[in-house]
């Protein structure tokens, strides 16, 4: 039986997987981010369904429960999503520092 927070989990990763799709459809998402993001939802809705399941892992590690051993790994995930944020925004800034220059030498160019 879900209890209200595993519904509003659910119901969170639907959405999400909606707009996924939206994005994608839009061109906004590569196939393979498509595809990564998707199972990530998927993934994150089996785990709040099967949790109970996830109890051997969380006591190898010694932790005391299930949502200690997930609020850690999702500390993991945030700092991978972050790092790669990092990247595609230095990578952007980058070419649209390209872009600038090469106006801004056309324009002085039809200056001259």
């Amino acid at each position: 039986m879900l209890n209200g927070l595993q519904f509003i989990g659910i119901i969170f990763a639907t959405v999400m997987i909606y707009f996924t799709m939206l994005y994608y459809k839009r061109k906004d998402f590569s196939k393979t981010e498509f595809q990564l993001w998707v199972v990530f939802w998927v993934v994150l809705i089996v785990v709040i369904i099967f949790h109970k399941y996830l109890n051997f892992i969380a006591l190898t590690f010694t932790l005391h429960g299930v949502l200690e051993f997930l609020t850690i790994g999702s500390l993991f995930v945030l700092y991978g999503v972050v790092f790669l944020i990092y990247h595609k925004i230095t990578k952007t800034q980058k070419s649209i520092d390209i872009i600038v220059r090469k106006v801004a030498v056309s324009q002085l160019s039809k200056k001259s």
